[in-house]
């Protein structure tokens, strides 16, 4: 690439094998050590690389949680995630 400041990834770990899925991940924790911004969105929460720093999660394309990666677990933003599309479809009842 042109060594973007920001790069974003939609899904970038969608259909990868394991050994590709760690090969990818550890490219992107290099291009953060060295200062890169990285945008990364997915919903194979499990995956989410160890280098996050923040987490978002958006509901009908808007934001309805986040905070501090370190505040959070795969299982814990699912539920997250679970608990507010629940909440928009009360909303909608």
């Amino acid at each position: 690439l042109h060594e973007p400041r920001l790069l974003l990834l939609d899904e970038p770990l969608a259909g990868l094998d394991p050994h590709s899925v760690s090969r990818l991940l550890g490219a992107l924790a290099e291009l953060r050590s060295a200062g890169r911004a990285i945008l990364f969105t997915t919903h194979d929460l499990a995956r989410v690389p160890g280098s996050a720093s923040r987490f978002l999660v958006l509901v009908d394309g808007r934001p309805v949680d986040s905070g501090r990666w370190t505040e959070a677990s795969p299982d814990g933003l699912a539920e997250r995630y679970e608990r507010a599309v629940a909440d928009r479809w009360e909303d909608e009842a």
